[in-house]
């Protein structure tokens, strides 16, 4: 008769304990459920349907199970151990566990709820910087840069200029570290980085560190620095100050109503200085300058399509062109900036799968670009399409021609190919 009554109350302890884990499973999907619901109900534009709310709901559920099963490993394992101790410690340390998941994921909440409004972007989403664009293709559902034992295998101009004796630097105000940022510059073969670190305090007058006129004296100071007869020099320049909050130490009359203008000016008047800074420095007259656009801008605000928006201009520069004051209507994308200045100084450039020469007319010259949800391409015959690949429904373009949308496609599969292959 005990062996029942034993038996019947092991049966009834791990009912009761496969009812607390289920429990524990489902809180937490309806926590990041609900994280997501208020932080549409403060962000989103007032135009949203039920629809829309629902269908970024049911678009982030698989990644909410998935955390949520993640969470519930240790308190599942603490049920089980419940069934075979009378201690109090695993209650203990599933009340410790649940404390600090809570203040972890509340934080994470609030910071990305009140960063949102400077950054334009969620924590867990990547700044999207030119560098990775000089590698590979951006992907429209996941960055490059969350893999890092991927990102050393990834070409990189950095990498290929400095086997062939070029030093190379890369200069940045703000946090190295930002978005596995530094992961990328090392891997890539960046030597000598420059971050808010080797600036003194009084110059971090922004939320972004030390402003872009503080960057530029650094720059030109080891510009002059650099001996005539040193080894060719490859430096990259990140400015901030066009980057929301547009807190900027300047105050131009005709921008007085636009901070975004004014911050815009602002930067525009420091890539002047640079500019000149570098042309007018011991070695000036061999200095090519590369001027681009790293991520796709907040102004003006009626671009709306993702070509548009994506649409920037390239600018080479410095006393090192043959010629100056051309005007090239090439299409092209960021990873054929690599390949043409490696074309252009001689150096091989074949691992830059998707870079082409710009200045070559031996292969087509296409555009792609992607965001969440959305992927455009532009053909060299000057064919558009925009379409969702995850509803595979065409957005812009004409359906018919099938041309351009299947290319689209070969290109996007090749990436997440290429991406699980490195």
């Amino acid at each position: 008769m005990k062996q029942v009554e034993t038996s019947v109350s092991i049966f009834s302890a791990m009912k009761k304990a496969l009812k607390r884990f289920i429990t524990v499973y489902v809180v937490f999907v309806a926590i990041f459920v609900v994280a997501k619901l208020l932080f549409l109900l403060i962000y989103s534009p007032s135009d949203v349907s039920a629809a829309d709310w629902l269908d970024v709901v049911l678009h982030g559920l698989p990644m909410d199970f998935c955390v949520a099963g993640y969470l519930s490993v240790v308190p599942g394992l603490l049920q089980i151990v419940r069934l075979w101790t009378s201690g109090r410690w695993p209650a203990l340390t599933l009340k410790i566990y649940f404390g600090i998941v809570g203040a972890a994921l509340s934080a994470i909440f609030i910071l990305d709820t009140s960063l949102y409004g400077y950054w334009n972007f969620k924590l867990d989403k990547r700044r999207c910087s030119i560098l990775p664009r000089l590698l590979p293709l951006p992907l429209p559902s996941t960055s490059v840069l969350k893999f890092v034992d991927k990102v050393e295998k990834l070409p990189s101009l950095a990498r290929e200029l400095g086997r062939a004796g070029y030093e190379t630097s890369y200069y940045y105000g703000g946090d190295i570290n930002f978005t596995n940022m530094k992961a990328l510059l090392v891997g890539g073969g960046f030597r000598n980085i420059i971050s808010d670190a080797d600036f003194p305090i009084s110059d971090k007058t922004g939320k972004w560190g030390a402003c872009d006129g503080k960057l530029v004296e650094k720059v030109l100071q080891d510009v002059v620095a650099t001996q005539p007869g040193r080894s060719p020099q490859f430096r990259v320049v990140q400015t901030s100050s066009s980057h929301e909050p547009f807190d900027v130490p300047y105050a131009g009359k005709r921008f007085a109503g636009d901070p975004r203008l004014n911050a815009f000016a602002y930067a525009d008047s420091c890539l002047g200085t640079l500019v000149d800074g570098i042309s007018q420095s011991p070695r000036g007259d061999r200095a090519l300058i590369v001027i681009v656009p790293d991520h796709q801008g907040a102004w003006p605000d009626e671009f709306e399509s993702l070509p548009s928006r994506h649409h920037i201009p390239l600018v080479f520069a410095g006393k090192a062109l043959a010629v100056g004051g051309v005007r090239d209507s090439t299409l092209g994308c960021q990873p054929d900036i690599a390949t043409t200045v490696l074309k252009q100084l001689g150096i091989p450039a074949d691992d830059f799968l998707y870079g082409v020469d710009l200045f070559s007319q031996a292969q087509p010259h296409t555009a792609f670009m992607s965001r969440p949800g959305e992927v455009a391409f532009i053909s060299g015959a000057g064919d558009t399409v925009v379409f969702n690949p995850d509803a595979e429904d065409v957005i812009a373009g004409n359906d018919t021609e099938r041309a351009p949308l299947l290319q689209a496609k070969a290109v996007l599969q090749n990436l997440y190919t290429n991406l699980s292959n490195l």
